[in-house]
């Protein structure tokens, strides 16, 4: 029996492909494992030149940053950062973000498709940059619906937040571009919600504990060297579970397009038209309190920071 969508989903599916039940988190986390370890010389090529980048940009920040320093009543008085530094350190997170954008556009690519069809990290890149724009479009329009959501009482946001989840992959997997890539998602999603996050869930708590042990031992070693503490912890950061993390999304998308693709033939976007409303109401809902209480706001920070400068000349 051939897998219609993926072919490669028959030589990397987690036993359960057939089934109408999704795998459970444990299988998923097990076979991201298996991937990560069997493929691992692949995608150390994919992000081993975006983890130094990341490394060296974050030890020069904290190096040209200035240092923390507390008066004797307990009062913060590190000096601010003077201009050069802080546009030196715009610009290396600014290219930070453009790098580790498309390396993981590669990984994902890498994950979803494995090396029988991406044979080098060079061949997941060129999949990435053939398909940026679309990602960034469909990412913008699930940006819109989800922050409009949030400001038309927080349901609304959250509900498009689980709907449209899956938009960025059909977007990149089944080339189907804008509101047609959220419908679908939105199809995907319907019925399944707690199952599907449910495993979500279970995945990121896994990571979080790895999370946690890795800050642990690193916070360890700053005592004995902080810039070599820093270093290892970017390093396993993206050498180990962020790739962990893509696998293990792409993998639950993979069992979810297998068995909802061919159930989803031809969803329109009218829906999402209609529902555009939403988040339509929810910006200008923000406008109107930015406007209402803006100006109190700025009122605020402006006194803050003239009492900062008080007490900072008052110390030197």
């Amino acid at each position: 029996m051939e897998n219609s969508i993926n072919p490669e989903l028959n030589s990397n599916s987690l036993n359960s492909i057939f089934n109408e039940k999704l795998p459970s988190a444990r299988s998923i986390f097990g076979a991201s494992w298996n991937f990560y370890f069997a493929k691992f010389k692949i995608i150390f090529n994919i992000l081993i030149l975006p983890t130094l980048f990341a490394v060296l940009s974050t030890l020069i920040a904290v190096y040209i940053s200035p240092e923390k320093q507390i008066s004797a009543e307990g009062i913060d008085i590190t000096p601010p950062m003077s201009l050069e530094p802080a546009i030196v350190i715009i610009i290396l997170n600014i290219i930070n973000i453009i790098i580790q954008f498309f390396s993981t556009l590669a990984m994902w690519n890498f994950a979803y498709y494995g090396d029988e069809y991406i044979k080098s990290a060079k061949e997941a890149y060129i999949y990435a940059f053939k398909k940026w724009g679309l990602f960034i479009w469909v990412g913008v329009l699930v940006s819109f619906y989800v922050f409009g959501g949030f400001f038309l009482f927080l349901i609304p946001g959250v509900l498009f937040a689980l709907w449209f989840s899956l938009a960025s992959s059909i977007a990149l997997f089944e080339n189907v571009k804008g509101l047609e890539a959220l419908a679908r998602s939105r199809e995907y999603i319907r019925g399944q919600i707690g199952v599907v996050y449910f495993r979500f869930f279970v995945l990121s708590l896994i990571l979080f504990l790895f999370i946690a042990a890795t800050n642990i031992i690193t916070g360890i070693l700053a005592l004995i060297n902080f810039y070599l503490s820093i270093s290892i912890n970017v390093f396993i950061f993206n050498l180990i579970l962020i790739p962990l993390s893509h696998i293990q999304a792409i993998f639950l998308f993979k069992e979810i397009q297998f068995r909802r693709a061919n159930k989803v033939l031809v969803v329109g976007e009218q829906k999402m038209k209609k529902l555009l409303i939403v988040p339509l109401v929810g910006i200008l809902l923000l406008i109107a309190v930015i406007t209402i209480f803006g100006r109190d706001l700025y009122n605020e920070i402006l006194n803050y920071n003239m009492e900062y400068k008080k007490n900072y000349s008052r110390n030197y």
